[in-house]
């Protein structure tokens, strides 16, 4: 079994959130220590290697023991994200402390709300985004959720959770597009992730990521040129105290232009230059489990 199998199985994310909900919150975090050592030894598994080749190449010139740290740094930060997300996730009013700065929070659901067009709220997977979206859902926002489109069991436990703020989860298939455009049409917010390829539907790149060519997706582009929605970038980090902070960017209106490429390639680069940005502040906190670029690149 491939230890990304292992990870997100049913069994596992189930027994992650019956520990997340029963024991101390630092007992999960001393774990989630012990399982990124584990996780950081297994230098030839899939997982290892893409988390190590997408840190190799947002980071540039570093050597190979800073490599390892920065492996092992990524799968503490994943683990402690999921302990803080399976702890708080029933807890509306302790999630909300734990995602600081409400003002800006409020600010950004104020404006959802005033806008005359639809709003689709991107990010990358960076630190706990996860519990920033539920931390919006707690104080009003009511969003569409595009999720990976073939989730397994484990994935389908975590939408569980997404769902309990009245999110709508909806894994990525034509109704959901469908839905998504309507709502966004009606002034609506969807939200989704913007930094993960989906292995199905790979084709040549399109878009440059960290000044190379990416398998990033561009669904989302195409989307907000259609209906006319705004695009506004959540970067999420933890700070040093442990609680976590996300940042809106102003709203990032779509150009259009009479070449399509030129199109998804030019508004994407506004897009994508911010989401680099979010990523440079913290790469140890990008959580992204799966090659966004192909090998050798």
């Amino acid at each position: 079994m491939k230890i990304q199998d292992f990870t997100n199985s049913p069994i596992t994310v189930s027994l992650g959130v019956l520990m997340g909900q029963n024991l101390p919150i630092k007992f999960n975090y001393s774990l989630a220590n012990f399982v990124s050592d584990w996780l950081s030894k297994k230098k030839n598994s899939s997982l290892v290697r893409a988390v190590r080749e997408n840190q190799r190449l947002i980071r540039g010139n570093v050597s190979p023991e800073e490599l390892d740290q920065s492996v092992h740094s990524v799968f503490n930060h994943g683990g402690k994200c999921l302990a803080d997300l399976y702890h708080y996730y029933r807890k509306p009013d302790e999630l909300i402390q734990k995602v600081n700065d409400r003002s800006e929070i409020l600010k950004f659901i104020d404006s959802c709300q005033n806008s005359k067009t639809g709003t689709l709220l991107v990010t990358p997977h960076l630190s706990n985004f996860d519990m920033a979206l539920l931390s919006l859902a707690c104080q009003g926002l009511k969003a569409q959720v595009l999720t990976y489109s073939h989730p397994n069991g484990g994935y389908k436990i975590q939408n569980f959770v997404r769902e309990n703020y009245a999110l709508e989860v909806t894994p990525v298939t034509t109704s959901a597009i469908e839905k998504a455009f309507t709502r966004l049409k009606n002034g609506g917010v969807v939200a989704t992730g913007v930094d993960r390829p989906d292995s199905s539907d790979l084709q040549k790149p399109i878009l440059t990521f960290f000044q190379r060519p990416s398998f990033v997706p561009t669904g989302y582009i195409r989307m907000a040129i259609k209906t006319g929605a705004r695009i506004v970038v959540a970067v999420t980090n933890m700070l040093q105290d442990g609680t976590y902070h996300v940042r809106f960017s102003e709203p990032i209106e779509m150009v259009r232009y009479p070449n399509k490429m030129d199109e998804i390639q030019n508004n994407g680069r506004k897009v994508l230059e911010k989401i680099e940005k979010g990523i440079l502040d913290a790469p140890d906190q990008w959580l992204m489990f799966y090659p966004v670029w192909e090998q050798n690149s």
